[in-house]
């Protein structure tokens, strides 16, 4: 058993984790005024780029064994060396979890710039 799809998987778990805290950190600071007006365009762009990023996954392919792997960070097909498909019940849930993941990634770059950026409520 290749460790490789194990390890993005739990990578994948955590970036989805970090991705609704970004998200829902960025809707509550945007709805008490603690972020300025331009943090709404920001997160609108971080929207269409995370857009982008869904599209991409058709070409998020690795090597895996003698054929290769399709699916970052969840895996989803295989397709052997002659170019056939295995793909299962597992399909379609990894593609739903990879798209979220890649929507959420550019929030997460967002509210970190956002967090560093928010005056400290706890400042003295």
């Amino acid at each position: 058993m290749n460790a490789i799809p194990i390890l993005f998987a739990l990578g994948g778990v955590g970036l989805l984790i970090a991705g609704w805290l970004a998200f829902s950190y960025l809707r509550r600071s945007l709805r008490s005024g603690l972020l300025p007006q331009r943090w709404r365009r920001r997160r609108k762009l971080a929207f269409v780029v995370g857009g982008f990023l869904v599209l991409s996954i058709p070409w998020q392919a690795y090597p895996l064994g003698k054929g290769t792997a399709l699916g970052v960070p969840f895996f989803a097909a295989w397709y052997d060396e002659r170019g056939r498909d295995f793909i299962g019940a597992i399909t379609l849930p990894a593609l739903l979890g990879n798209a979220a993941v890649w929507f959420l990634v550019p929030q997460v770059v967002l509210a970190y710039l956002a967090r560093r950026q928010a005056p400290n409520k706890n400042a003295r």
